[in-house]
Formats: C-alpha cells, structure tokens, sequence
C-alpha cells in the first residue's frame, strides 16, 4: 500500500501511526503551500487549553508558492515562543527532560526552510520512536 502525505510540523499522532502502519510513504513536496494547515502550524495543549503554533513564512506576492519553496521568516521571535510554549506545557510531563535534548537546536538554531525543518523534525521523531522507514518524496505534484 502507498500513501501520500503533506509535509507536517510536528505532526499529530494520527500522522505517525499513517507512517507506521505503511510501508510506501512518499511526501508530497510540489504541491502548492497551504495557509493555516499542518504544514506550518500545531496544537499543544496548555495549561490554558489547546495552543496554536504556527511558524511564519516570508511573505511573497504570488499566492503558488511551492511547499518546498517556502521559506521561514525569523525576523519574529518564533523560535523563543515555540520553545517557551512546549517547556511551559510538557517540562513536568514524565520523560519530557529525556527528549527535550533532541529538539533543543530546532529551536536555538536560526531555520530557513520550512520544508527542511518539518522533514528533519520528522526524522527526528520516527527516530525517537524507533521507527525506520524509508521515505520518499514525489517527484509532480500527485
């Protein structure tokens, strides 16, 4: 079975049980990008109820812009914010303090493609997980 996703920050769980439970996983990176979606945004849950993130993009005049050509603007402080929200919301949730360490630079590190940074924090969850997967990106937009 083959399955085709959507580049994801910090997917939901229901993202990864897709990945688990298949084997031809491609991500679709020429599709166009898509406001107010998974692609650059999540939901925690606070201490106030559930927290949107969302990672701002730079802005371009042209609404068709590629997934895979989006580019992340850091002029805010989104990074700080994201990193803020997760501490105040997970710090003293069990195992928290095991993890923390591995999305620590995702966070401190200035980030340029939005692309790149949903990929490489995918890897880095299927990694903690202990999921090998080998996946595949789509060559046209499927």
């Amino acid at each position: 079975m083959k399955v085709l996703l959507p580049i994801s920050y910090l997917g939901p769980v229901s993202y990864f049980i897709i990945i688990l439970k298949t084997e031809n996983i491609f991500i679709e990176n020429n599709e166009f990008f898509v406001k107010q979606s998974l692609r650059n945004r999540c939901s925690i849950l606070s201490a106030n109820g559930e927290q949107t993130l969302s990672i701002p993009k730079v802005r371009k005049s042209a609404d068709k812009t590629k997934i895979s050509d989006i580019k992340i603007s850091n002029s805010q402080k989104w990074q700080k914010i994201h990193w803020q929200a997760l501490l105040s919301s997970y710090n003293s949730s069990p195992f928290f303090e095991h993890y923390k360490d591995y999305f620590f630079d995702f966070y401190h590190t200035p980030q340029s493609s939005l692309f790149d940074l949903n990929f490489k924090l995918t890897k880095t969850i299927l990694s903690i997980l202990k999921i090998e997967k080998n996946i595949n990106f789509t060559t046209e937009y499927e």
